[in-house]
């Protein structure tokens, strides 16, 4: 299970993981951004996933850095990828903590393979925007619950779901109100900029990020693919995911979509 909005900072390292030493230092009274978890697969690498964690951009959350290790980390480490999952500082500043494990990946030169973002809601959002900056250099995103028009949720959260109004509170609170403070932020206004192979995940019962924004997304970038998750027993904890529940089924397709997705990635340039 693992929580959309916020999470509690749980430091350590998964035992798969090859952990560096010493995180940014944190602001005052903010943790430290944890530093990226890294794993290869057995074999031969076809490519490197950069992963970014949910959180409301709140940034700061070592522990759900850790969930997205075993899942979809797992599954990408088992497809031959190398997996990086990043920890990252609150509101606009995060992006930076993206784009720099971005340019530590190429320099490393893990692969002659592709260089693909992963992200869930927030982190999602930091994934097209990172892919909208980096152009050619990123091969593949696969966002899952992924806010992708801002100003239209400032619009429409007023009059939609609790948990829409929260993630509209964040928007407002990070990113701004007026047309040329979103602007930047908007992966919709950036999608012309974006290069990579687009695939956009959602939860059925999602009430967090509604069908508009992906579909809002896709009327921006036509060639992005699609999927909506079936969804399981609300009353059923071990069904919780990312903004609402997943079935056994939709988690199958989860699984599978992500697989035959990043299978497909090609390198757009000579790194």
């Amino acid at each position: 299970m693992r929580a959309a909005l916020a999470g509690l900072a749980v430091a350590g390292c998964l035992a798969l993981a090859a952990c560096g030493g010493g995180g940014k230092a944190p602001a005052p009274g903010l943790p430290a951004v944890a530093v990226p978890i890294t794993a290869d697969p057995d074999g031969k690498v076809r490519g490197t996933m950069v992963m970014v964690h949910a959180g409301g951009w709140a940034g700061h959350d070592a522990r759900a850095q850790e969930l997205l290790m075993r899942s979809p980390g797992t599954l990408l480490r088992n497809h031959g990828w190398r997996v990086v999952s990043i920890d990252y500082e609150a509101g606009t500043e995060g992006l930076r903590d993206v784009l720099d494990t971005i340019s530590s990946e190429i320099a490393r030169k893990t692969s002659n393979g592709p260089l693909c973002l992963y992200g869930e809601s927030s982190g999602a959002h930091l994934a097209l925007v990172a892919a909208a900056q980096r152009g050619e250099e990123i091969d593949c995103v696969i966002g899952l619950g992924t806010p992708t028009d801002l100003p239209l949720y400032e619009a429409t959260a007023g009059d939609g779901s609790r948990n829409q109004r929260i993630v509209d509170h964040q928007v407002r609170k990070h990113f701004g109100t007026s047309a040329t403070e979103l602007a930047p932020w908007d992966p919709v206004s950036l999608a012309p900029s974006i290069k990579a192979d687009v695939l956009l995940l959602r939860e059925g019962d999602d009430d967090s990020v509604l069908a508009d924004q992906t579909a809002a997304f896709v009327a921006a970038h036509p060639a992005t693919q699609t999927l909506t998750l079936d969804a399981g027993d609300p009353a059923d904890e071990s069904t919780h995911f990312v903004h609402g529940t997943i079935s056994a089924k939709g988690r199958a397709a989860y699984n599978d979509a992500i697989a035959s997705f990043a299978a497909r990635a090609r390198r757009r340039d000579a790194r």
